[in-house]
């Protein structure tokens, strides 16, 4: 009995021709990057000051970033030790250069514009701001 080797993937123009293709299309990759599967970074990361007094306020601040049709609402972000509010956030994982406004009960809304936010491969480099509140 004879076994035809063509069948079996021995050595044969197919096997040698489907090898070369396929070291040619695995020397080919791209600078893919592999991310881990995590939440990306906020973008814009805020905290406010009271700015006669430069106290942090303490406690949610309502306020948007918006970059044309863009828009998405300040979350709560970070606590400090007793549990209060410490700074909000918005823009998860998304570049781009934005406008920042917000406005405190008995404080002058705030607006910030040109808040340029890069991409950092697997997600942002937030920007961080320390916002001056002024007392009305």
């Amino acid at each position: 009995m004879r076994i035809d080797r063509r069948y079996f993937g021995f050595p044969g123009k197919a096997s040698v021709a489907l090898t070369m293709a396929l070291l040619l299309l695995g020397s080919c990759s791209t600078s893919a990057i592999v991310c881990p599967a995590v939440e990306p970074e906020f973008a814009v990361q805020v905290s406010f000051y009271d700015a006669v007094s430069q106290q942090r306020l303490l406690g949610p601040t309502p306020g948007v970033i918006e970059e044309g049709a863009y828009r998405d609402s300040l979350r709560v972000f970070a606590f400090d030790l007793h549990g209060a509010v410490a700074s909000m956030a918005a823009g998860r994982g998304r570049e781009g250069t934005y406008r920042l406004t917000a406005k405190r009960d008995g404080y002058g809304e705030y607006s910030r514009s040109n808040i340029r936010v890069e991409s950092a491969g697997c997600g942002v480099i937030p920007v961080r701001i320390d916002a001056q509140l002024q007392p009305e």
